[in-house]
């Protein structure tokens, strides 16, 4: 039975009473969360941290997710703001990252009458090389303000980290979409316990994001974990940044290995196991991309084959379109959008298909200027 439960304690922090949510799943383990307020004053209930999968390290480092074995049964206290990121590619961040966390409107947590409300899951973008889904970068505010969704948004892994490919059994690449998933699992299993629908659940996603949106959305191992998707700014038929064939997936995977001085292509995936996070984030091959592709469950074959056969979910109601400044990101200074706009010869070709500068050409720029004309 769900249980719902508002203990009284004294809190601190960000919390904006003193009444401290609780929700507990059916496997006896509870989340004690805080009581937060939007800068409309809308309260809602923060659940942030909450474990999703087993840490991938040690020999889960470069395999897929692991759902948790070790339920805790008892309170744990998620009502902190959660500062973790996965593993970007600077350095920051930290391998132990598979979290996500739960908004809830007070207006929704409160209702006892046993109307479940709908979930929208939030999947970060920033190339598949760095993001998060922490309250910093993506706050829930806006959505609170509405008092109609429940918000998730989750940590997946990123890089070589996310993405790593050996070709060979146990690293065949896009763990970071298997985190996603297995987040969508969790949801399914659990958010009923926060109020929340499993079957009106909408994932939704910016650039990358908005492209792991579209490949959960063809993956045979995503069928009945959603029923809607938005996708803001990236889509399979895109550019080709977004996707690579297998060869190039593990020849980036191994070349890496050669890099780190790995001998055996049998022992390949255990050396890479082995070194530490540094070595792994700049022993990579000169030009390596690490970025979804296919592998043995996830993707079986390329995501245009699976949409030329219509061999996915076609029941899933979807909305797709772009972003203005989208991009913008990857520009120098790229805070700067007036002046992107006046320079945009430049800026477009840059920022629309990661040039540098001195490879900005007069057909790369007519290019941009097409596209943003359309």
């Amino acid at each position: 039975m769900i249980l719902f439960l508002w203990l009284l304690a004294l809190f601190g922090g960000t919390a904006s009473q003193t009444c401290r949510p609780l929700a507990c799943l059916e496997s006896g383990t509870c989340y004690q969360g805080a009581l937060n307020s939007t800068s409309s004053g809308v309260q809602y209930a923060a659940f942030q941290g909450i474990r999703y999968a087993e840490a991938p390290i040690g020999k889960l480092r470069f395999k897929p997710p692991q759902p948790l074995t070790d339920a805790s049964i008892g309170t744990i206290d998620v009502s902190q703001e959660s500062t973790v990121m996965c593993l970007q590619q600077d350095g920051t961040g930290q391998e132990d990252c598979l979290l996500l966390n739960i908004y809830v409107p007070e207006k929704i947590f409160n209702d006892e009458s046993g109307t479940k409300y709908p979930v929208m899951f939030w999947i970060y973008g920033g190339g598949f090389v760095i993001g998060d889904g922490t309250f910093f970068t993506y706050g829930p505010q806006p959505l609170m303000d509405k008092e109609e969704i429940i918000l998730v948004t989750v940590n997946y892994r990123l890089g070589p980290f996310g993405f790593l490919s050996l070709g060979s059994e146990g690293a065949h690449g896009n763990n970071g979409l298997l985190d996603q998933n297995l987040a969508l699992q969790w949801v399914q299993q659990n958010i009923g316990n926060f109020r929340g629908d499993p079957d009106m659940v909408t994932i939704f996603g910016e650039s990358a994001g908005s492209l792991s949106v579209a490949l959960q959305v063809v993956s045979p191992m995503s069928r009945g974990l959603f029923q809607r998707a938005i996708m803001e700014s990236g889509v399979v038929l895109g550019p080709t940044w977004h996707f690579i064939p297998p060869e190039e997936a593990s020849s980036s995977g191994t070349g890496m290995a050669a890099n780190l001085g790995c001998t055996s292509i049998e022992d390949y995936l255990e050396c890479l196991q082995s070194k530490d996070v540094t070595e792994i984030l700049e022993g990579g091959v000169d030009g390596s991309r690490w970025m979804p592709t296919i592998d043995l469950a996830f993707l079986p074959e390329r995501p245009i084959d699976i949409l030329e056969k219509g061999d996915f979910d076609h029941s899933i109601e979807v909305i797709l379109g772009s972003n203005a400044a989208e991009g913008l990101l990857w520009v120098s200074n790229s805070t700067d959008f007036e002046g992107c706009r006046k320079n945009f010869d430049t800026c477009g070709p840059i920022s629309l298909y990661w040039l540098k500068e001195s490879e900005v050409t007069e057909q790369s720029t007519d290019q941009a200027k097409r596209y943003r004309s359309t």
